[in-house]
């Protein structure tokens, strides 16, 4: 009977946040993994500022929702980094109609498309039926993204709000990353995940120009500036190592999964995936040595579950 309940806490030691969707308040700090809705995400380093959750229609498409939830992290007043977290939800319905909707539109080469457009560094996108995938990362002129973006009907009031009321130093470029899923024959829903970091608070040097076309990080130009090209070169291979993750949180077929080969990943290590793992193995012990100072465990089973961690 003991090892039965000594297993049980295991159990629901290592699956206590796997159900429960994580309550996002705008003002309080999270870190960690978070659940928004379906998905499982887990936050870079760092404590990370809610800034709230908001929902809008998607545009032509009848009965579509987005529903989305932003984070930050300052340095100071100085922006340091940002992720966007998006569900598309259809209610089951539309579903077909929506799925070719957004094949159209990411092989469009509009704006937000995902085929390669000048001031995109990398893009990778798979379209089938009514399933997509698509990866890309670029660099983004904030003056024009936050006064005159190439979307007319993009809106950033909210975050305007919060450059204004926390007086937020804004980079002249940030690097982003962005990563979208969507298959009916997985889920009647799709998830977008947008990440961006100011390079000069990630060692990238300082940031020469902002304009997006004269930016050393623009594709036709960044083999002038090796460092920051060596630079960008790892913050996608980083990038598509958290897309693989992305993917396999959100269970998409293996033939929809994008092929990385020409980004060689296997040799690749990331830093700040290194940092993560060796944060949650702390965490987790921390934990497990609070079950034990309240005499939920011996020091055997302690041993032994620590041990398990650490293996």
């Amino acid at each position: 009977m003991k090892k039965i309940i000594f297993s049980l806490i295991i159990i629901i030691f290592f699956s206590q946040n796997s159900f429960a969707k994580t309550k996002i308040v705008k003002g309080q700090y999270y870190e960690g993994e978070i659940k928004f809705y379906d998905l499982k995400y887990n936050l870079p380093n760092g404590k990370w500022l809610s800034l709230g959750k908001y929902t809008d229609n998607m545009g032509e498409v009848p009965n579509i929702g987005i529903s989305c939830v932003d984070f930050v992290q300052l340095d100071d007043r100085l922006y340091k980094s940002g992720i966007s977290i998006c569900e598309i939800h259809t209610s089951g319905s539309y579903t077909g109609y929506i799925g070719m909707y957004l094949n159209k539109e990411l092989n469009s080469g509009r704006y937000d498309s995902c085929t390669l457009r000048p001031e995109y560094f990398y893009t990778k996108l798979w379209t089938k039926g009514m399933s997509s995938n698509c990866f890309m990362t670029r660099h983004v002129d904030t003056v024009k993204r936050l006064n005159y973006p190439d979307d007319p009907q993009t809106t950033l009031t909210f975050f305007k709000k919060f450059i204004r009321e926390y007086e937020v130093i804004v980079p002249k470029t940030v690097l982003l990353a962005e990563h979208f899923y969507y298959s009916s024959m997985v889920r009647d829903k799709g998830y977008s995940i947008e990440y961006a970091i100011n390079p000069e608070l990630f060692g990238a040097g300082e940031t020469l120009y902002g304009d997006e076309d004269k930016s050393e990080y623009h594709r036709a130009n960044i083999s002038d500036y090796p460092e920051k090209e060596k630079f960008m070169i790892n913050w996608t291979k980083e990038s598509a190592k958290r897309h693989i993750e992305f993917e396999t949180k959100l269970n998409a077929r293996p033939n929809h999964k994008l092929n990385f080969k020409d980004l060689n990943l296997s040799s690749f290590v990331s830093q700040s995936s290194t940092n993560n793992v060796g944060e949650s193995i702390t965490k987790q012990i921390i934990e497990l040595k609070k079950l034990y100072d309240s005499g939920a465990l011996t020091k055997e089973e302690f041993e032994k579950a620590k041990k398990k961690i650490l293996n």
